[in-house]
């Protein structure tokens, strides 16, 4: 095969590499537009108490005194304040847990710690707010709630071990024979 044969061959296959590169590029751009697009704003929830502000998450007692929450919008891609195009609508995963109430305006709410529920350390609950934006498309903002029981009604045990009539908590030298043993499997 002559040198001339061969170059128009590569010019050949450079071409058709081209069409090829732009028509994958055609099909990417085709796909990339039939996706979903993410909503313009994102949302985040803030809750209040006397200690001070934290986001997205707060432990509390059960009984203590409503928390306020807030929800604040930005602009997905610039960061800047923005605002929802509805009116954010609040709601607890667990009503028994944490109770929430909005305001007229959907802005902020009152979460009241209700149970600690059946755990021993606490029960968490999500507390939503979604609201829409200005193409329609839902904006869910959470922030989780953890519920203790209160510590004023935790019990707490103590075992009491006897030995010839003498009250003891365990302790003393092992080894006298006169004394109980904690682990007798050591």
């Amino acid at each position: 095969m002559g040198q001339r044969k061969r170059r128009e061959m590569r010019n050949d296959f450079r071409t058709l590499f081209v069409v090829l590169a732009r028509v994958l590029h055609f099909i990417a751009q085709e796909i990339e537009n039939q996706l979903p697009k993410p909503s313009e704003i994102t949302g985040a929830v803030t809750f209040t108490t006397s200690k001070g502000d934290t986001m997205g998450e707060i432990t509390v007692n059960e009984g203590d005194a409503p928390i306020s929450a807030t929800v604040s919008y930005v602009h997905a891609e610039t960061g800047e304040p923005a605002q929802a195009a509805d009116t954010p609508v609040w709601s607890s995963a667990d009503d028994s847990i944490a109770s929430v109430e909005a305001s007229g305006d959907g802005m902020s709410a009152t979460v009241t710690p209700v149970s600690s529920g059946d755990a021993e350390g606490g029960t968490a609950v999500v507390i939503s707010v979604v609201a829409h934006d200005a193409e329609g498309d839902e904006v869910r903002s959470e922030g989780t709630v953890t519920v203790r029981p209160d510590p004023n009604e935790v019990l707490i045990g103590e075992i009491t071990f006897q030995s010839g009539g003498e009250p003891t908590t365990g302790g003393g030298d092992e080894s006298s024979g006169d004394q109980p043993q904690v682990n007798p499997l050591r």
